[in-house]
């Protein structure tokens, strides 16, 4: 795990430098909201308070997962996810059921009160509130989820802390029920690509193809804010 884990440390420092850095710092809106590995925008594994865009739609491919999403009206967004191991010529029932719809809609975002929203993704409904304790840069993020497998109904809480820079985001967080924790760092490729790298997973580590996970966000559109 020790030589996955420090390259994965060093990563952020292999990436190629963007053709703006001869002309001095980037937009302040090319940090935008990206896709998790789950589906909806949000961090490695966990939604967070953003939504897409308004207008704009978001094609995500990490590993084996693709999700698209779209934003309209403001504050709102929805869209599918799938895994392409799911998908299969042999079973129609099969290809169906590997289709996840999700959602999400956007209840607060003030700068003194912090940010809240609310969605689903598969048999998932989650709540999440964000709130940044220094400013501009660390941003934490706290919420509950109950999801429904086999007709059982199961909780747990979540937490997240981020640091943001200019282009990069660095991720950590962990799931409140297993200890499960994971970090990720994404880069802003250009203002309309996010590029992402992830160990998931850290306490079940079993191989560099099991926990490790690199993925793209496309962006259409202009950002709304």
């Amino acid at each position: 795990m020790n030589r996955s884990f420090f390259t994965f440390l060093l990563l952020p420092g292999l990436a190629s430098t963007p053709a703006f850095s001869q002309q001095g710092n980037p937009p302040k809106n090319w940090i935008r909201p990206a896709q998790s590995l789950t589906g909806p925008a949000g961090y490695v594994t966990l939604p967070s308070s953003e939504v897409t865009d308004l207008k704009n739609l978001s094609l995500g491919v990490h590993r084996f997962g693709v999700g698209f999403l779209y934003s309209w009206p403001h504050n709102v967004e929805y869209g599918f996810s799938f895994d392409l191991r799911e998908i299969t010529t042999s079973s129609v029932d099969q290809t169906r059921q590997a289709f996840s719809p999700n959602a999400k809609i956007r209840l607060l975002n003030s700068p003194k009160w912090g940010k809240v929203a609310a969605g689903f993704y598969r048999k998932t409904y989650y709540g999440v509130y964000e709130r940044e304790i220094v400013s501009p840069s660390l941003t934490a993020e706290g919420g509950g989820s109950l999801t429904n497998f086999a007709g059982v109904n199961t909780g747990r809480g979540f937490a997240a802390l981020v640091y943001n820079t200019s282009l990069s985001r660095y991720m950590a967080e962990v799931d409140g029920r297993s200890l499960q924790p994971s970090v990720g760092w994404r880069y802003m490729l250009a203002s309309w690509i996010a590029m992402d790298v992830a160990l998931t997973n850290m306490r079940d580590y079993n191989n560099k193809f099991e926990n490790f996970s690199f993925g793209l966000t496309l962006l259409s559109g202009s950002p709304s804010r």
